[in-house]
């Protein structure tokens, strides 16, 4: 969705700073077009996400195209005051319950928990070694550029 999760364009030995050719090019100026319009609310969405979201990114992003800081803080601060107030509100209200649900189901849950990893495990193998069987050979004689 940002120009660094987009395949480039940022600092570095490939993007240098340009935008990318291709494909690549389009999704980037997608990227950085959806941040100058939509600044604060891009950052206040990326705010909102748990903890696995490139958030770091975002917000580098934000500052290599620009962003204006009273946008970036308002985006940024207004988005976590609602998630971490949400998830405050959650514990007070649900916490309790929780406690004694994982306490009364514990090995069950454990169980649940660990046959749901193996299993994405092996998914998550199954689905690479289909795409690398499915991806057609370079040939040796095409010069690659880099």
């Amino acid at each position: 969705m940002f120009v660094c999760l987009c395949g480039g364009g940022g600092p570095g030995p490939r993007g240098g700073g340009r935008r990318a050719a291709g494909g690549k090019g389009r999704r980037i100026a997608w990227a950085e077009d959806f941040l100058k319009r939509r600044g604060a609310l891009a950052l206040l969405g990326a705010a909102l996400m748990p903890a696995p979201f490139p958030f770091k990114v975002v917000v580098l992003s934000a500052g290599y195209l620009r962003q204006p800081v009273p946008s970036v803080i308002l985006g940024v601060t207004t988005g976590r005051v609602i998630r971490f107030g949400l998830e405050a509100f959650l514990a007070v209200r649900y916490g309790e319950q929780i406690v004694s649900t994982v306490q009364a189901n514990g090995a069950l849950a454990g169980l649940i928990m660990a046959l749901v990893i193996v299993a994405g495990g092996l998914a998550f193998y199954r689905w690479k070694a289909s795409s690398r069987r499915a991806r057609p050979p370079t040939s040796p004689s095409t010069p690659r550029s880099g």
